[in-house]
């Protein structure tokens, strides 16, 4: 199966709040309380993901198969806390469909990230993910990110414990291939 990545606009915003509800739903049903999965609304994730496409600070990929379906997506920007010293940009979320995984979309997505980072004078890149979300930290540490430090994640006031990586070489990042 062929992919497509490119910078989506606020055209594809419902397409990618549909996406990030289901990506959720199958990433976390073991992980977070369900209460929190379930009332993932479309319309409110619209709203942000508009937001988040209009924001220029933003760097944002999508990825669609030949059809036009939305199979994943990747946003990165300056962190919005201190995760990390020295650490200037944090991929804020990385999802890609269940039906779509180990096809190389995850990597496509992150090499995409780092180019613009890098492009936009950038050095480094850090990524939050759940402690028990093994599947993505295995991910992660097989491209080279670091574990540096967990911490707590506060979701809809639930604690989650959350691992924080750093990628220090992301020019090695953006030469990723599939």
């Amino acid at each position: 199966m062929q992919f497509t990545v490119f910078r989506p606009d606020e055209s594809v915003a419902v397409q990618l709040a549909a996406a990030n509800i289901t990506c959720w739903r199958q990433a976390y049903a073991a992980i977070v309380p369900p209460e929190i999965l379930a009332k993932a609304d479309l319309e409110e994730q619209s709203v942000k993901w508009k937001g988040i496409l209009g924001d220029s600070g933003r760097v944002v990929f999508a990825a669609t198969t030949m059809e036009g379906e939305v199979a994943g997506f990747v946003v990165a920007g300056r962190p919005t806390e201190s995760l990390v010293d020295g650490v200037d940009g944090h991929i804020a979320a990385l999802y890609i469909l269940e039906q779509f995984h180990r096809r190389g979309l995850g990597r496509m997505l992150l090499a995409a990230v780092a180019k613009e980072w890098l492009a936009r004078g950038g050095h480094l890149l850090s990524v939050g993910v759940l402690v028990e979300n093994t599947q993505a930290r295995r991910f992660y540490e097989s491209l080279g990110a670091r574990l540096v430090r967990t911490s707590t994640y506060e979701w809809d006031g639930h604690p989650l414990p959350d691992a924080i990586y750093m990628f220090e070489d992301i020019a090695e990042l953006a030469a990723l291939t599939p």
